[in-house]
């Protein structure tokens, strides 16, 4: 059975957010959080050329070298991406004793929240979870919303112009 997750909108925006390794993982975390979040910071010896963009941009900053434990001093939150279990275990356990919310791609057993597919309509943002068990229907359900949204603009837009 699906463990249902309780969907919570937290203001993140003053928030520090951690995240360990720069792969595309962490690439679509960063990608969801920038609206949402002045403080996000990477941790990780490489960096995607996606990633490598938010940085230039100023969205981003990114920290070139291997995790130690004392990254973790200031993070309000920490999402450990790397493909490196023994580190993701390593940032799980600092989190977990510093009473840290952390998110483990790697193991959703071991996440405190997980990342939604999101739509943001207007001043609206719509989120969707399976509970991590299915994400290609959740990338349908979105994509099909998403189409109802924009025929939905197109309609509004329509009848302004008459």
């Amino acid at each position: 059975m699906v463990k249902k997750k309780f969907p919570l909108y937290v203001d993140i925006q003053k928030k520090h957010i951690l995240v360990v390794g720069a792969g595309k993982i962490a690439q679509r975390r960063v990608a969801s959080l920038v609206e949402f979040c002045d403080h996000i910071q990477v941790i990780s010896p490489n960096i995607t050329p996606v990633l490598l963009e938010y940085v230039r941009k100023g969205q981003v900053t990114w920290v070139k070298k291997e995790f130690d434990e004392t990254d973790i001093r200031n993070a309000d939150f920490v999402l450990a991406t790397t493909n490196d279990q023994n580190v993701n275990e390593e940032i799980y356990q600092i989190c977990k004793n510093n009473q840290i919310p952390v998110n483990i791609s790697s193991n959703q057993e071991k996440c405190d929240f997980q990342f939604p597919g999101l739509i943001q309509y207007e001043n609206v943002v719509i989120a969707f979870n399976s509970g991590g068990e299915d994400h290609k229907k959740v990338k349908r359900i979105r994509q099909q919303i998403e189409m109802f949204l924009k025929g939905q603009k197109s309609n509004e837009e329509n009848c302004n112009r008459k």
